[in-house]
């Protein structure tokens, strides 16, 4: 039988009220789901950024603390003044410190007044007291002998003399001729040689001589020593003269000599003009001509 037009709609009707129904339902069940599975998120969230926000405001407060102790510090510096000078009263805030060089002073405002708070000028303290006496050490061990000192007294001597007429007279610069060995206790040291027309000595060490030379002239004469290193360069020492006004006088000379390097020669010669040697005294035949040598030191 056929429908109506009411009753076709009517099933119509029904179906798609059937059909909204469910599809009202299913939008409800998505949003209860994802509200529940939403409201989780959003608490895992807000966890997360409260941890977060924790963590920079710890992290803030160190840098902040940082910040205020570098602040403090700028602060203290800038109000730490110097100069040669006392400090001006007009100069920095409260609180602040003046160095006075070259003074050792420290200064401090404080009440709009500046006042010295540190002298740090040094001064000598007090002598502390004396400490107790060490224990004596232990005795050294002995030393080793020295050397031998060179003897004392006469080291050498000699003595030459000449009894008869001499070759000739004597001028100045050649030798007397005395060439008879007396004694000589060292022959190394004390040499005669013949030389510049009489007798040489070359005195073969370094030393001091006591040097004695006597005579008597036929005339008034003096009578010295000419000293070199060779008999070729000696040269008259005028500290070693002796004579006589008179003719005939016992000449007695002496002197020391200082043998300083080697070699070393002297020779007994006349000063002032040709010297003849005499008999001495009334011994008729002996024209005496001695010279004694002796080596001191």
């Amino acid at each position: 039988m056929a429908k109506n037009r009411y009753e076709e709609d009517g099933s119509l009707l029904g179906f798609y009220g059937v059909l909204l129904a469910a599809l009202v339902l299913a939008v409800i069940g998505v949003w209860v789901f994802a509200g529940v599975y939403t409201s989780h998120e959003i608490n895992k969230v807000n966890s997360r950024i409260t941890r977060e926000v924790n963590e920079l405001t710890a992290e803030d407060l160190i840098l902040q603390g940082q910040i205020d102790l570098l602040n403090v510090t700028l602060d203290e510096f800038s109000r730490v003044f110097s100069g040669v000078a006392a400090p001006d009263p007009d100069l920095g805030p409260d609180g602040s410190y003046y160095i006075r060089d070259g003074m050792n002073l420290i200064y401090r405002r404080d009440s709009g007044t500046w006042g010295v708070i540190l002298n740090a000028t040094l001064t000598n303290g007090v002598d502390g007291a004396n400490g107790t006496n060490g224990t004596n050490g232990t005795n050294g061990t002995n030393g080793t002998n020295g050397t031998n000192g060179a003897a004392g007294g006469v080291l050498a001597f000699a003595e030459y003399s000449f009894t008869g007429m001499q070759p000739g007279v004597v001028p100045p610069g050649s030798a007397f001729t005395v060439s008879t060995e007396v004694v000589n206790s060292d022959p190394g040291t004390i040499i005669p040689s013949s030389a510049l027309t009489g007798t040489a000595w070359n005195l073969n060490a370094t030393g001091t001589y006591a040097i004695a030379y006597q005579m008597s002239l036929s005339s008034a004469g003096s009578i010295v020593l000419y000293t070199g290193a060779t008999t070729g360069s000696i040269a008259v020492d005028t500290a070693t003269i002796a004579g006589s006004s008179t003719a005939t006088t016992w000449i007695h000379g002496s002197a020391f000599l200082t043998v300083a390097s080697l070699p070393f020669v002297f020779i007994v010669s006349s000063h002032t003009g040709s010297a003849a040697v005499v008999t001495a005294g009334n011994a008729a035949g002996f024209f005496s001509v001695r010279v004694s040598i002796i080596k001191l030191s």
